[in-house]
Parts: C-alpha cells; structure tokens; sequence
C-alpha cells in the first residue's frame, strides 16, 4: 500500500508539472484520482471545468501529501496536544502583556449617579448593572454626560429603586430628599452630597473618598462607613449621626448657634461657640450646627 501510495502521488505531481509547463491532454480521456477528474484540457470537479480549479487542486494535493509524510500520534501525547498550542515570541509577550479578562474594569454607560425625590421612598443598592426600577411612583431618567439623572414625579408616592453595579466606584453621587426618605447600602463613591429637607436619609457601609457634603434642615441623617478627606455637615434643627472608620489622625472646625455637636469623644454646646483642632491633618471634619445635633463617633 506504501508503495502505490508513493507511485500514485509522484503520478500527480509529474501530472501537475506538465500541466504548469504548458502540456495538455490531446485527447478525451479523463482520469479519476480522489476527488477531481483529469480531462478534457481543464481540471473538472464534480463535473464542472475551470481554470479556477486549479487552485481547489493544490490545496488538495499539499493536504494529501502533508498527511502522507505526518507522524502517528501517540494516545497518551493527543491530550497534551490539544490543551496547549505552540507560542510564537509575539504572542506570548503579547499574552504576558495583556491582563486577564477579570483583571479588565468593566465599562458602563454612567459614571456618576444624581437622585432627587419629593415623599417616594427610594432605595439604593448594588447590582451588576445601572438601573432603576419603581413600583408605584412617576420618575424622570437621563442620561447627562455620563451622569444618571433620577427625579421623581408628582405624586411623590411608591417605591424607587435604583441599582449602581457592585465593586464600582461613583465619581459623584448627588443625592436630594424632600419630605421622602432614602436609604442606601454598600455604595462607594469620589465624592457625595447628601440633603434632606423634612424627610430620612440612612447611609449603610458607604464609602466617599474625597469629599462628602451633609445637609440636613429639620429631618435625620445616619451614616456609617468610611469618610476620607474633607466632610462638611451643617445641620439645622435636625440630627445628624456618624459611624465612621477612625481615621487615626484628623482635624475639625466647629461652628454652633445653640446645638450640640460630639465629635470623637468632644462634646461642644453652647450659642455662638468656635472650635478648631488639628488643621493640618488630612482628615477634616467642619461642622455648622444650629439647633440640631451632629454626633461623629469613629469605630
């Protein structure tokens, strides 16, 4: 079989020669080897003739006689083989290079969140994409260069929940609450302002890097988490607690008109009363209180 094997591809090969040196056959006769035909002064495939085929022939002619000359591989080496395929320099320094695809950070749509609402009560939780859904309520959504855009409508009743992926980090999130409340879990962000007027804002596991802002008028705020950078709360006849990460070291500016303010273990009350401490620390706290009470405690 070796031996007809060997004869019938040297066949072809003399066959193609003559044939790219300008001889054709003189006569009708064809020739069957595999699956073309030989004849007629064009190579014919499945009965057609054309010049074109020529091309379909060559590829066929190296894949046989590739297979011809390959080496058996042993049961026992195939699975090695299919698991890994050979590295050029190019591609493994390009492999090597690139960051596994957990590694990439997924992009989405927005990258900062702005909420305000009337009565509704909203919640804000973690996902695997933006979105807001509602149950009950009228609201208003766009998309503002990149910034997610949420209003509730009139009646300001029913529920609306608004879902920020999880693991990412806002660049600013703007929240406003009326006579509502909002509550908001597991959310971090660069930097954050929250108001509430009459309503209730409750910050669970929140985390602002760099700056957060808290305005309170005669409703009640609870944060816990993380505060970097500079916090400013002002706060009018309403209350204001903080749980917050200790920082180490930190500084703060307080500024009363008859309220209460305790922060770190200090307490300070009394009408018209200033007080500084530690002003170069990278951790600042200012703090107005007018009949109010702001309590930061750090855990």
């Amino acid at each position: 079989m070796k031996i007809a094997a060997s004869a019938a591809l040297a066949g072809v090969l003399l066959i193609v020669v003559g044939f790219a040196m300008g001889a054709r056959p003189s006569d009708s006769r064809n020739w069957d080897y595999g699956p073309f035909t030989f004849g007629g002064g064009f190579f014919e495939q499945n009965g057609h003739g054309h010049d074109d085929d020529r091309d379909d022939f060559d590829d066929w002619f190296e894949e046989t006689a590739a297979a011809s000359n390959a080496k058996p591989v042993s049961s026992s080496a195939a699975p090695a083989a299919s698991s890994s395929a050979p590295q050029t320099a190019a591609s493994s320094s390009s492999s090597s290079a690139a960051p596994a695809p957990s590694e990439l950070q997924k992009s989405y749509l927005y990258h900062s969140l702005e909420i305000e609402t009337g009565a509704a009560e909203v919640i804000i939780e973690t996902g695997d994409d933006f979105r807001v859904t509602g149950s009950d309520v009228n609201w208003s959504e766009k998309n503002d260069d990149g910034t997610l855009k949420v209003e509730t409508k009139r009646p300001h009743t029913g529920t609306l929940t608004v879902t920020v992926p999880a693991d990412f980090t806002l660049r600013e999130l703007e929240v406003s609450v009326g006579a509502g409340s909002l509550s908001m879990s597991g959310i971090s962000c660069e930097e954050g302002s929250f108001s509430v007027g009459a309503g209730e804002i409750v910050l669970d596991s929140v985390t602002v890097t760099r700056e957060a802002d808290f305005e309170i008028g005669m409703g009640s705020l609870t944060f816990s988490g993380t505060l970097s950078g500079k916090t400013k709360v002002e706060c009018g006849i309403g209350s204001v607690d903080i749980n917050a990460a200790n920082p180490g070291d930190y500084g703060y500016a307080i500024e009363l008109a008859g309220g209460s303010v305790v922060i770190g273990g200090e307490a300070y009350t009394g009408l018209g009363q200033e007080v500084q401490r530690n002003p170069g620390a990278a951790v600042q706290y200012e703090v107005e209180c007018g009949l109010g009470e702001v309590n930061i405690l750090f855990v």
